[in-house]
């Protein structure tokens, strides 16, 4: 049996809204470590363990084991994922005005959006594809 939500996806979705607001009017790092503080001032007590079944959820993970080994559905959380995309799309925002407005961060930068959470963006596209060799070997001079 799942364990009851500890907030309603629709209270996190009004949660995340004030979160970003609150970061453009004070200038905090949207981290996640900033997101579980600002909804803990907003009544709404979120570990790190539900942020990451959230995300699990969003990222298409139905089901995870806990530290017991049982299996746990995740299905549940799945329903945060918008707004879940919103701090995505957000920590994108802050992190590229951020490099444009110091432009000696854009190492930094290129770091942070690498990272799952800030839009796990790629340097190179990479394809793979089975490739076939045939080699013919002659040993015909009997060495």
């Amino acid at each position: 049996m799942a364990r009851p939500l500890k907030v309603a996806p629709e209270r996190f979705a009004e949660i995340v809204d004030g979160f970003i607001a609150h970061c453009e009017e004070s200038g905090e790092i949207p981290s996640d470590w900033a997101l579980i503080k600002y909804a803990k001032s907003q009544g709404a007590d979120i570990s790190p363990g539900t942020l990451d079944r959230y995300y699990m959820a969003l990222n298409g993970t139905m089901s995870t084991r806990d530290g017991d080994g049982k299996e746990r559905d995740l299905s549940a959380y799945k329903p945060f994922g918008e707004a879940l995309k919103k701090i995505v799309t957000y920590r994108q925002h802050w992190a590229t005005t951020a490099t444009i407005d110091q432009p000696k961060l854009a190492g930094h930068t290129a770091f942070v959006l690498k990272q799952p959470r800030w839009g796990g963006w790629s340097d190179k596209q990479e394809q793979f594809q089975d490739i076939r060799i045939d080699v013919k070997l002659r040993f015909d001079e009997g060495k």
